[in-house]
């Protein structure tokens, strides 16, 4: 018998109402960061440099994102990639509760970047997967996955997944583990970062 373990993946899928969703909190992230940017900054223990309200309490993010944003960006499209993947893996894990632990917008100048990391670790709590929302862009995105190992037999291998075609609007759903980075900008981007916390018990 041989078991396979699902497999990593990089979902994606456009906001249908992406257009009024930043209409109405576009606004919201700009004063919030006019207000804060430079504290975010200075709070920041990240090998990057970039304007994030990670830093900012949780509950003033869960005020800026309100019960309707998450619902358009994170469940919608939480639940459109576990319809696509069951089709693809018969018996991958349904959880039996799940909820956002943490939602934090980050905002780039040109120059801004992060380096590779993943979701896992103390300052993100207990999470199984994440997101990444494409809320403001004006050049091709940069964010790019990377996976690498050993597998018995075989030489080490390393996968990376650029998704410079990825348009405005489109909500990235990710395993935690899986590492990531994104390049140097040269214009503005903003993105709307999420971790979600499952119960499979």
């Amino acid at each position: 018998m041989l078991k396979i373990f699902p497999p990593t993946f990089v979902f994606s899928k456009v906001v249908p109402n992406h257009k009024e969703i930043k209409e109405k909190y576009y606004p919201k992230i700009l004063r919030d960061n006019e207000k804060n940017g430079l504290v975010y900054k200075k709070r920041s223990s990240w090998y990057c440099d970039v304007s994030s309200s990670f830093f900012a309490d949780q509950d003033a993010n869960f005020k800026l994102f309100d019960r309707e944003f998450i619902d358009d960006v994170v469940w919608d499209n939480f639940r459109a990639f576990f319809a696509e993947m069951i089709k693809i893996v018969d018996d991958y894990p349904l959880p039996q509760q799940s909820d956002v632990a943490q939602i934090w917008y980050n905002m780039y100048q040109k120059g801004d970047y992060q380096d590779m990391h993943s979701h896992l670790g103390p300052f993100n709590g207990s999470c199984n997967f994440s997101g990444i929302y494409l809320f403001h862009l004006e050049e091709p995105n940069k964010t790019a996955f990377r996976q690498e190992g050993i597998i018995p037999g075989y030489d080490s291998f390393i996968y990376e997944y650029f998704t410079d075609n990825f348009e405005e609007g489109t909500v990235i759903i990710f395993p935690s583990c899986l590492l990531h980075l994104v390049k140097p900008c040269e214009k503005n981007r903003i993105t709307v970062s999420f971790n979600i916390g499952c119960q499979y018990f």
